[in-house]
């Protein structure tokens, strides 16, 4: 109870930033407060499976090579003090990202995903009760319209599959929420999230085999709200794409110009980079005079890690994609969970779309949706190991210790466990059955003995 009341607080308060839209809350540093206490229970209650969680989840291998590389590249950096500070910022998120490993472990991955879909409701509603100011509408100084309208685009996925999986009225609910996170959507009049929906939308109807028209009618019904919230500011914005007088595309602040300076830069640096987090000062001081971001995740971690960060980030979301296609063809979960890790890799497309037009390579939106990939990759194992201890012959007691019915979930937790007994019960499967073949193929003189004594004398 005390791992989901933490998950939830973590997600919300530190990741969503919800706590942002009331100003008067900010002396209280409820962030700080919650992830230090999350921390301290985790330190205090830590054990075989919460290290497991941190240490050997598949994507920790690839962001421990970002955070060494992250590291290396501050000496070198062109300004080594602001690189130092990114990375130490880069760790806090992280610590984030290992302590929702280490609380949902194997057993509380749904936790995550409940977690990070109530964080979209929260801001959701937010922005639904903000939206008579006009403008583009934001709730949090950490995110701006586009960080905000990304997090929603690469959950309502799981806010969909929630609804279509879930009963009673849980199912509505869900099913409201992303309603809400659609209008969230128009209200940041962010083009890079339609971008990302249209990408998605093009995946589904073009890869998935089953349920293609029910998809181009949710994405119909989906695109309708967008249509129906969106004010003319929004159309606005669109129409200066078609005509190019965008400042974009031709503006010595716009995307185009920044991009193709940040390829240069990466072009010039190609080994460690320009240091973590220091994209803006080298436009500045090496590129178009123009202190800006990236605008490009892709663009700012090569420039600022080097090829290798480059790649290490790459594999990253390629392990995210292998972890939900293993879900999803995987005979040892269930059909609804087979849909959660559907949702998963759709998610991370509209993340990989997304992020061509913002600086998220480092952030906590990419950090949430590393911890809910860790966490299913986790609930995946046990599944799988549990299925595995079950299918196998097991031989009669006095063979193999048999394992404690309170113990078992946290026994098929621990992969390295479960597997050891697979196969201490394969070998002694093997043992039994030499000792019929060789009682078959030959008779011995004098009481007979088995393999296994024949092996102790």
């Amino acid at each position: 109870m005390i791992n989901r009341i933490l998950i939830y607080l973590v997600m919300l308060i530190t990741v969503g930033r919800a706590l942002e839209f009331f100003p008067f809350l900010a002396p209280l540093q409820l962030g700080k407060v919650v992830i230090g206490g999350a921390t301290v229970y985790v330190a205090m209650t830590f054990n075989g499976i919460k290290r497991n969680a941190i240490i050997n989840n598949p994507l920790s291998k690839h962001i421990g090579l970002i955070i060494i590389l992250g590291g290396l590249s501050i000496p070198f950096s062109v300004w080594p003090g602001g690189a130092f500070n990114s990375f130490l910022g880069y760790m806090r998120i992280m610590l984030i990202f290992a302590v929702l490993c280490a609380l949902a472990g194997a057993t509380y991955s749904q936790s995550v995903i409940n977690a990070a879909m109530l964080t979209v409701a929260v801001l959701a509603l937010l922005m639904f009760f903000a939206r008579g100011a006009g403008g583009r509408i934001s709730v949090s100084s950490t995110y701006d319209p586009n960080d905000i309208a990304l997090l929603f685009t690469i959950f309502l996925p799981h806010l969909i599959i929630s609804g279509i999986t879930s009963k009673n009225i849980m199912r509505y609910l869900w099913f409201a929420v992303a309603g809400l996170a659609l209008t969230g959507i128009a209200l940041t009049q962010s083009r890079g999230a339609i971008v990302a929906l249209a990408a998605i939308t093009l995946y589904c109807l073009t890869q998935l085999k089953k349920g293609r028209i029910a998809i181009f009618l949710l994405a119909c019904i989906g695109f309708g709200i967008v249509a129906y919230t969106a004010d003319d500011a929004f159309w606005d914005r669109f129409t200066t794409l078609q005509t190019q007088e965008d400042y974009n595309f031709e503006a010595k602040e716009g995307r185009v110009e920044i991009w193709k300076n940040g390829l240069v830069i990466m072009a010039k640096n190609p080994l460690l980079g320009i240091g973590i987090g220091q994209f803006s000062s080298a436009m500045g001081m090496i590129g178009n005079g123009v202190y800006l971001t990236a605008h490009n995740a892709y663009i700012q971690i090569g420039a600022e890690l080097g090829i290798f960060g480059l790649a290490a980030y790459l594999l990253m979301l390629w392990k995210i994609a292998v972890i939900a296609r293993r879900g999803m063809v995987s005979s040892a979960i269930s059909h609804a969970d087979r849909l959660r890790y559907m949702a998963l890799l759709i998610g991370l497309i509209g993340f990989m779309a997304g992020s061509c037009f913002l600086s998220q390579a480092y952030g906590p939106i990419l950090c949430s949706y590393q911890a809910v990939s860790a966490a299913l990759a986790m609930h995946l194992v046990r599944l799988e190991n549990e299925a595995a201890i079950e299918k196998a012959d097991l031989p009669d007691a006095q063979a193999v210790t048999p394992i404690p019915p309170p113990a078992r979930e946290e026994y098929a937790q621990h992969s390295l466990a479960a597997k050891a007994a697979a196969k201490r019960a394969k070998r002694e499967q093997m043992l039994k059955r030499g000792d019929e073949a060789y009682k078959k193929r030959r008779s011995i003189t004098g009481p007979e003995k088995s393999r296994q004594e024949r092996t102790h004398d």
